[in-house]
C-alpha cells in the first residue's frame, strides 16, 4: 500500500451524490467497520469538496487543520478505501507525489444488509443482536396494499402535450447519480473456477451467479484462498438441487469455521522455527511490516478474538502514538514475549514514546533499537532517574526502571535471535 505523505498534494473529486442521508448510513452502520477516524475524514474531504471544488492542497496544511497525524491519515484512508468510499489516484512529480481521492456515496441500508461481506463485518464488529436492532432503524413503514387508491397520475394533473417541441429536444445529461465504489478482494475468479473443477468435476456454469458472488463474499469473509474456498464449495455442493439452490451455504459456513480454525493452528507448532535462520528472520520482519496489526496480533494468539483492551492498546499505538504497523507489531511481538503473553497498556506505552522520541518507523529498526536499548539497560541494571531527569530524552533509563533482571536476559536472548 502507498502511504501519502505530509509533502505531497491531493485533489478531492465526488464521484456520486452523498446526502444527508447518506451521512446516517456512515454514522451507524459504517462507522462499526471503519472506526469514527475514517468516517470523520470522509466527512472532512467531502465538506472540503462543497466548499471549494478543484482545490489543490498540500497534505501537511490538512493534516494541521484537522489535527490528524500521517499515520492516522493514511490508516483512515485505507480503511475508506477498503469498503469501497474512496479510490485512490497518483502521479509521481519530481520531488512530490500527487493524489487524487474520489468519493463514493455508501450502499443503501438494504444494499448494505443484503452483502454478506458487509453484513457479517458488522455483525463481527458489534454482535447480532445490535446489528439486528440497526436493521429495524432503517425499515420503513410497510406499503398500504388492504385500501383504494385514489391518488392522481402525472397525466390528470399535467396533461402533457407531447408533440411540443419541449418533449422532443435533446439534452446531454451530465447529471450525477449515486455510485458505490467497488469493493476491491483479491481473488482470482479464473482460478477458482479452475479448482472447482479439479476437485469436484464442477463446471462454471453449474454454480449461479448469486451463487457463486454470496460463496465468493463469504470465502473473503473468512480469508480463504481460491483453493481452499473451492474445497468448501465442492463439500457443500448438492448436484441433484435446482439451479441456484445447489450450495448449502450454512454447510459451506461450518467447512469455512473449521479451515479458519486450521489455519491459525498451523502456526503454533512452527513459531518456535521462526527465528532459526536469517531467511526466517527476515519472514518475520516482512510479516510484520505487511500485517495489520489485528492479524498479526491475532496470528500470535492462534486466531482467538482479540479482547477489547488489546484492541484499544493497538488502536491508540497507531492513532495517539503515531507508529506505523511494522513498529507497532514489533513492539507487541517483544513485549509478549517479555510478558508472559500479557500486554500491559502502560508498560507498551511507555516504550512506544521513546519509539516516537527516536523517529522509528519501520519494524527492522525498532527490534534493533530495542537489542541494542537492552544491552544498555543491562550495564545499567535498575537505574532510576531523579526528579531532575524526570523530562529527560534518555528513556533508556526510564523503560529500565519497571524490567526485571530476569526478564532483561530472556527478552534479550528473544531479540538477539531475530537482529543477526
Amino acid at each position: 500500500m502507498t502511504s501519502v505523505k505530509e509533502k505531497d498534494f491531493a485533489e478531492i473529486r465526488s464521484a456520486s451524490l452523498i446526502s444527508d442521508n447518506d451521512t446516517t448510513i456512515l454514522l451507524a452502520l459504517y462507522q462499526p467497520l471503519v472506526g469514527h477516524v475514517s468516517v470523520a475524514l470522509f466527512l472532512t474531504l467531502f465538506n472540503a469538496w462543497k466548499l471549494e471544488r478543484d482545490q489543490v492542497f498540500s497534505i501537511g496544511d490538512f493534516l494541521s487543520l484537522t489535527d490528524m497525524n500521517l499515520n492516522a491519515f493514511n490508516i483512515a484512508r485505507q480503511r475508506l478505501e477498503g469498503v469501497g468510499l474512496l479510490r485512490t489516484y497518483y502521479e509521481q512529480e519530481k520531488d512530490f507525489s500527487f493524489y487524487t481521492f474520489e468519493l463514493y456515496a455508501p450502499k443503501s441500508p438494504y444494499d448494505f444488509f443484503d452483502d454478506q461481506l458487509f453484513k457479517g463485518m458488522l455483525i463481527k464488529s458489534i454482535g447480532l443482536k445490535a446489528t439486528n436492532h440497526l436493521l429495524k432503524l432503517f425499515k420503513a413503514d410497510e406499503v398500504v396494499s388492504d385500501k383504494q387508491e385514489i391518488s392522481s397520475s402525472f397525466v390528470e394533473v399535467f396533461r402533457p402535450d407531447f408533440n411540443d417541441p419541449a418533449y422532443n429536444n435533446a439534452l446531454n445529461n451530465f447529471a450525477s447519480s449515486i455510485r458505490h465504489g467497488k469493493l476491491d478482494v483479491d481473488f482470482d475468479d479464473d482460478k477458482f473456477f479452475d479448482e472447482l473443477f479439479n476437485q469436484g468435476m464442477i463446471k462454471k456454469d453449474a454454480l449461479a451467479n448469486d451463487e457463486y458472488k454470496h460463496a465468493k463474499q463469504l470465502g473473503t469473509l473468512y480469508g480463504v484462498d481460491e483453493q481452499v474456498l473451492a474445497k468448501c464449495v465442492v463439500s457443500s455442493y448438492a448436484p441433484d438441487e435446482i439451479f441456484g439452490q445447489r450450495v448449502n451455504f450454512l454447510i459451506l459456513k461450518n467447512y469455512l469455521d473449521e479451515e479458519k480454525k486450521y489455519t491459525f493452528a498451523q502456526p503454533k507448532s512452527k513459531r518456535k522455527q521462526l527465528l532459526h535462520s536469517e531467511a526466517e528472520v527476515s519472514k518475520l520482519i516482512n510479516g510484520m511490516e505487511l500485517s495489520s496489526p489485528i492479524d498479526f496480533l491475532a496470528l500470535l494468539q492462534n486466531g482467538r478474538p482479540i479482547v477489547p483492551s488489546d484492541r484499544q492498546l493497538l488502536e491508540d499505538l497507531s492513532i495517539k502514538y503515531g507508529l506505523t504497523n511494522g513498529v507497532i507489531n514489533a513492539l507487541v511481538f517483544t513485549v509478549l514475549r517479555l510478558k508472559n503473553n500479557q500486554l500491559s497498556y502502560a508498560y507498551t506505552t511507555k516504550i512506544a514514546g521513546a519509539l516516537v522520541r527516536e523517529k522509528i518507523d519501520t519494524a527492522l529498526d525498532a527490534t534493533n533499537y530495542l537489542r541494542d536499548n537492552l544491552k544498555e539497560l543491562a550495564k545499567r541494571k535498575k537505574a532510576i532517574p531523579s526528579s531532575e531527569d524526570k523530562n529527560s530524552d534518555n528513556d533508556k533509563v526510564k523503560i529500565a526502571s519497571e524490567i526485571s533482571d530476569d526478564e532483561l536476559k530472556e527478552l534479550e536472548r528473544a531479540l538477539k535471535e531475530q537482529g543477526k
